[in-house]
């Protein structure tokens, strides 16, 4: 799975993926490669122009090869403001978009207080005119959610799934038994959020908006309200 990382700078992209990647997955960050092709104590939001030449051509060539490889692996990239050529050679790679965005006030003042005076620039650029092209999930208080995908997302699956199949919980929408034995059909399990992702992108990982579905309950219900009352799937 290929992970875009977008967002202005001092918004805690590094943070993100440091706090997600698994030993093994690939990380590809401007400011690691501009650090890996020199030494010394360079500030690293002033890099001298030829480190700068060296770390684009290896940048470029890292997402080369990283996008035969995101099949097979997890890999994260940043960027922070890409263009609509660049998203669109993302999406055909069928990358997830994730926009880390603390809020325009927080990421000022991590400016202010860390960062070259030129950099308030970008900032404001981000902020002011660029054009976001990403999907971007936020909860009330303005906190990222996580992508349904990757790691993090198959044994959070897995083992909320080995749970129900273990109680033989029915769809909670149907009421059915739901087939646990065979994967990608109709009656098969699925995954429901009981309160939807469009709506509380925050619950994507809270084990009680969890639910036990059928695969083609679920794709019909989208993000319509369940008729019935609360049904609580497999405790965790």
């Amino acid at each position: 799975m290929l992970y875009v990382i977008t967002g202005p700078p001092a918004a805690g992209k590094t943070t993100y993926i440091r706090d997600h990647a698994l030993p093994g997955d690939i990380i590809i960050d401007y400011d690691t490669l501009c650090q890996a092709v020199t030494t010394g104590t360079v500030d690293k939001q002033e890099w001298p122009a030829h480190i700068k030449k060296m770390a684009h051509a290896t940048r470029f060539a890292a997402i080369t090869q990283a996008l035969k490889l995101c099949s097979k692996v997890d890999v994260y990239l940043i960027h922070g403001m890409p263009d609509s050529e660049a998203l669109t050679k993302y999406r055909l790679n069928n990358a997830t978009i994730i926009t880390i965005d603390p809020g325009r006030d927080i990421v000022t003042a991590r400016v202010t207080a860390c960062r070259p005076a030129a950099m308030r620039a970008i900032v404001d650029s981000w902020y002011d005119t660029y054009t976001q092209e990403v999907d971007m999930y936020r909860d009330s208080r303005g906190q990222r959610s996580e992508p349904r995908s990757g790691h993090r997302w198959r044994a959070y699956r897995n083992e909320f799934k080995k749970r129900c199949q273990a109680a033989q919980q029915p769809c909670h929408i149907c009421r059915e038994p739901i087939r646990y034995d065979r994967e990608g059909m109709p009656d098969s399990f699925e995954l429901d959020h009981y309160q939807p992702v469009s709506t509380h992108p925050h619950l994507v990982y809270d084990p009680t908006n969890a639910r036990a579905s059928h695969k083609r309950c679920n794709r019909a219900r989208g993000a319509t309200p369940v008729v019935q009352g609360e049904w609580v799937s497999a405790n965790w």
